[in-house]
């Protein structure tokens, strides 16, 4: 859906729907058969931030966290985060995680 909103110089910018940044934190600790609290621990972290990670309550990314989860599982950025398309407009939003 596309917002209008006005610029302090008085002209209109339209925002288009930009799609989300999914976590796939959980389904790799799933994939390692491992414990939130005992990754929290291996990379230095509180357990509070590895949860958060989990359960997709982010408000912001913390590159450092990501890279520390990165070195631990030898991975890259895009096997912890993926970006979504929006959906398409009058489409059902997808429960896909």
């Amino acid at each position: 859906m596309d917002q209008k909103i006005s610029t302090p110089e008085g002209s209109l910018v339209t925002l288009k729907e930009h799609g989300r940044i999914e976590v796939k934190l959980k389904e790799i600790l799933d994939l390692h058969g491992m414990k939130r609290n005992t990754l929290a621990r291996a990379i230095g972290c509180r357990f509070e931030v590895i949860n958060r990670w989990c359960h997709r309550d982010l408000q912001e990314i913390d590159t450092d966290t990501l890279a520390k989860l990165c070195c631990y599982f030898n991975c890259s950025v895009g096997d912890i985060l993926e970006y979504r398309e929006p959906e398409p407009e009058g489409a059902i939003p997808s429960t896909d995680k």
